[in-house]
């Protein structure tokens, strides 16, 4: 592919394009293959199967590189699938189907244990209890997780056909019709969570009670949130979660409560760079083209996309 060939020769403009660096992009080809190859054993040893392995029409793009170029300018520039279609010279179901495809190996490929790893961590405590010498030994083990934030995100979508669900999806805080999504991050910018996806005028602090977040958590953990979330401290107070003190009517804060917040905002403003890094792939901060159902699925597979990345440039 000319184009392929194009950007391999300007890393600067292949980054902008794609949002891997080169060098990431050939170790994450490598493991979407070997995702792809076990897909398709699946797909291949399935008992109702009619036609032999390898029959009917063949694609004009049989390489898993280019396949994967195709979904990853898809994210990144938000192109409409027509346009690949013409870059590519093939029909714009092909593009579909190829995105299709591409979608269910991202999330595994970059990284399978992001929603995993709370779980994980969590089951090293011994019947959920532990004492202050299991709290060194946890924190020595995960020392990532001695800090994490938790915040939610919106991103546009289209304006729904009823009115019912014309007034859920719509969000007051941003005057238009969003999705919203909460993630929860260490303090080395890892994502450890991404929660289903909810219409815009779900308020956060519901979201954080419908995925069950604070089970995901240990107490070890000092767990950084904004205002959103109010109530979840004194609701859960075995866990150390720390909300800024909210200003009441005809009060000021007091010049300690002041610097608790300070102290939480610094800390918590991680997790919206983190999402401000994912909101550089279009397809999630501009207006969601696709079906709302495969917007959370697009979400989670970005945000594996990130922590493919740090994996990478720590090693």
């Amino acid at each position: 592919m000319k184009l392929l060939e194009y950007i391999t020769k300007k890393p600067r403009i292949f980054q902008r394009f794609v949002g891997l660096k080169i060098n990431e992009f050939e170790i994450f080809t490598n493991k979407v293959e070997k995702c792809h190859k076990k897909q398709m054993r699946e797909i291949n040893n399935k008992v109702e199967r009619k036609r032999r392995i390898g029959g009917g029409r063949q694609s004009k793009i049989l390489g898993i590189k280019e396949k994967l170029i195709i979904i990853l300018l898809y994210y990144k520039l938000y192109l409409t699938q027509e346009f690949l279609g013409v870059i590519f010279g093939i029909d714009q179901s092909n593009i579909s189907r190829i995105i299709s495809s591409m979608a269910k190996l991202i999330e595994e490929s970059a990284d399978p244990m992001m929603n995993k790893y709370l779980e994980e961590a969590k089951a090293e405590i011994p019947n959920g209890r532990a004492s202050i010498s299991d709290m060194a030994t946890f924190l020595r083990k995960y020392p990532e997780l001695e800090e994490i934030m938790t915040d939610c995100t919106e991103s546009p979508c289209r304006r729904p056909n009823t009115k019912e669900e014309n007034k859920k999806y719509y969000s007051g805080k941003k005057k238009r019709h969003t999705e919203k999504t909460q993630i929860t991050i260490s303090s080395t910018g890892k994502i450890l969570d991404v929660s289903n996806s909810y219409p815009g005028s779900t308020h956060d602090k519901k979201i954080f009670d419908f995925e069950k977040t604070v089970d995901k958590t240990t107490r070890f953990s000092r767990h950084f949130m904004d205002k959103g979330y109010c109530g979840a401290d004194k609701e859960h107070g075995d866990k150390n979660i720390l909300i800024p003190f909210k200003r009441k009517k005809k009060t000021d804060l007091t010049p300690f409560q002041k610097q608790i917040n300070s102290y939480i905002g610094k800390n918590r403003i991680q997790v919206e760079h983190i999402i401000g890094k994912l909101k550089n792939f279009r397809i999630i901060s501009d207006v969601f083209r696709g079906d709302k159902d495969e917007f959370n699925q697009t979400f989670r597979n970005i945000a594996a996309i990130w922590n493919f990345k740090l994996m990478v440039s720590s090693t």
